[in-house]
Parts: structure tokens; sequence; C-alpha cells
């Protein structure tokens, strides 16, 4: 499910607005038509991956329920970091 999820974001992305996505289980989802379980983990794999980043932390419970997480795409700047295109492949190779 990250493939489809990754192309949603791709395809939200746009070089003219901010490089930032609100990515909570419940939206991307629904976004991908998949259970909030199912589109967190695939949120968790790309982060882990080196895809995306988290721009800012989430949760559905506890004292930061109304928080939904932020993500941004790696390849791209953003207001907090510059983009790397090639950190996917970097964070690939660390792993082996």
């Amino acid at each position: 499910m990250a493939y489809k999820l990754i192309g949603y974001l791709l395809a939200k992305y746009r070089p003219n607005k901010p490089n930032s996505f609100l990515a909570g289980g419940r939206r991307m989802g629904l976004a991908i038509n998949v259970s909030e379980k199912t589109a967190a983990s695939a949120i968790k794999e790309l982060i882990d991956k080196g895809h995306i980043f988290e721009e800012r932390v989430g949760r559905n419970t506890g004292t930061r329920a109304s928080r939904e997480r932020v993500v941004s795409l790696s390849r791209w700047d953003s207001d907090t970091r510059k983009g790397d295109p090639e950190r996917p492949k970097k964070v690939w190779r660390e792993n082996k």
C-alpha cells in the first residue's frame, strides 16, 4: 500500500505550493481506500525508507489527539529543510 500512498502524495505535490501534507492515518486511508491502520503502517514505511519526512508528529489519542501528522516529500525543499533526491537510495544503502 505504500506505493499507492507515495503515488498519491506525488500527484498532490505542486512546485509553487508548500511541500507539506496532512497525513493522519484516517485521512490517508480515505485517500487511498484502505483502513486507517494500513495507511498508518504505509506512512511509517515511507518515513523509514526515506521517501517522506515527518515534519510534525501527530497522534490519534492523548494530549496531541487534535494534531495530525504533517509530512513532506524528501526529494524537494520544504520550509524546514533542503530536499535531497538521492535520500531514498542513501537510506537503502545504509540498511544493506
